[in-house]
């Protein structure tokens, strides 16, 4: 499967990108917006869109426990 495919499930599964967890290091005040551009490649869109439903579904989830 195509590394794009690969990642998507990935993701889907849980898995954070480097990207994703740089801004995670970002928003606690660990990195700088530079240092996570600069080092980290930007994720593609469905592989963006794909972290936002995983997101969603575990914060649904957790509502209906």
């Amino acid at each position: 499967a195509p590394a794009t495919e690969i990642r998507i499930l990935a993701v889907k599964n849980g898995m954070r990108t480097l990207r994703m967890d740089a801004i995670e290091k970002l928003k606690q005040g660990i990195t700088t917006l530079e240092e996570v551009t600069r080092v980290t490649a930007d994720d593609e869109d469905d592989v963006k869109i794909a972290a936002m439903n995983y997101r969603l579904e575990k914060q649904i989830s957790s509502l209906s426990s």
